[in-house]
């Protein structure tokens, strides 16, 4: 089956990744020539630090949806969810079933738990953004036991592997992805390509997310 990239902030002009479509496409085609199949393009919600227009995603994931296409490539229109202060969560959930979330690096969200169940209750599963880098999320912290009693799935960046915490998770077989976070790099497809022919254990448990992703996003 062919990889999968499951975050990515290659949506051209939307948040600070990827700002033109050329630029884009480039980086489409060299996911094709590591052998992907297809990519999540995520980009950010409620990030205090990012502006993402808001505006622009439908009508440039359409475009970005035909560029892929032309190249043998499947796309899937998600966002990167920041759980910061805001009362209510909500997301752009991938194949309407997942929802990415990423968090402060220094500081746990108060009621973690709690907010991750209310997207639960939403009927969504829940993806964790690269979790070696929260600085409060430890092997074994109750933070970590309660993400894994809700069933959240794991990703590791690409470009962290071979850090002590991404080996540290590694080691205790709880990563479910590893993958680019690509804000533009035109490399990051076969980085991520190489290391998942190390990894097999991801690697299987990645084929097995891909293919819950059985359509195309339906967007109006």
């Amino acid at each position: 089956m062919a990889l999968f990239d499951f975050h990515s902030h290659l949506l051209y002009d939307v948040d600070h990744g990827v700002q033109e479509r050329v630029r884009m496409i480039e980086i489409f085609k060299r996911y094709k020539a590591a052998g992907f199949g297809g990519i999540c393009l995520t980009p950010h919600l409620f990030h205090p630090t990012v502006h993402t227009k808001i505006e622009n995603i439908r009508e440039h994931y359409r475009t970005a949806r035909e560029d892929a296409r032309e190249l043998g490539l499947q796309t899937y229109l998600g966002s990167e969810l920041y759980v910061g202060s805001q009362m209510e969560l909500q997301c752009m959930p991938i194949a309407s079933r997942y929802a990415l979330v990423e968090f402060s690096y220094k500081l746990e969200p108060m009621n973690l738990k709690a907010r991750l169940m209310s997207l639960k209750s939403q009927g969504l599963d829940i993806w964790v953004a690269h979790v070696e880098r929260y600085e409060w999320l430890g092997l074994r912290s109750k933070a970590m036991a309660d993400m894994q009693s809700l069933g959240c799935y794991l990703q590791v960046n690409a470009e962290d592997y071979g850090s002590k915490r991404v080996k540290e998770f590694l080691d205790a077989e709880i990563v479910d992805m590893i993958v680019t976070d690509n804000h533009g790099k035109l490399d990051a497809p076969s980085l991520l390509s190489r290391i998942l022919d190390k990894e097999a254990l991801v690697a299987d448990r990645m084929e097995n997310i891909a293919a819950s992703l059985c359509s195309d996003d339906d967007i109006a």
